[in-house]
């Protein structure tokens, strides 16, 4: 939570990050901008599915005290997407 609120302020959440913010709080390297190109690709994201995956792997890193998204972040995200029928 302190790394939301320093970076989101009071209340501020990583799911309720706006694409924007997604965009701007989730740089990625050429590694993880690779992974997600794959993962698009493969899993037919939308723009609203990727920013998901990076809202979530925000908080997977948040949670392992990483500035950085890295891979582990982004493959454990993609893991945590509802199954499509």
């Amino acid at each position: 939570r302190a790394r939301q609120t320093a970076r989101l302020g009071p209340g501020g959440t990583n799911g309720h990050m706006s694409p924007r913010q997604v965009r701007e709080t989730a740089e990625l390297d050429e590694t993880e901008r690779a992974f997600m190109t794959k993962a698009a690709s493969r899993l037919s994201l939308s723009g609203r599915g990727y920013d998901r995956i990076l809202k979530v792997a925000r908080t997977l890193a948040d949670l392992a005290d990483e500035d950085q998204i890295r891979v582990e972040h982004l493959a454990e995200a993609v893991q945590f997407r509802a199954p499509q029928e």
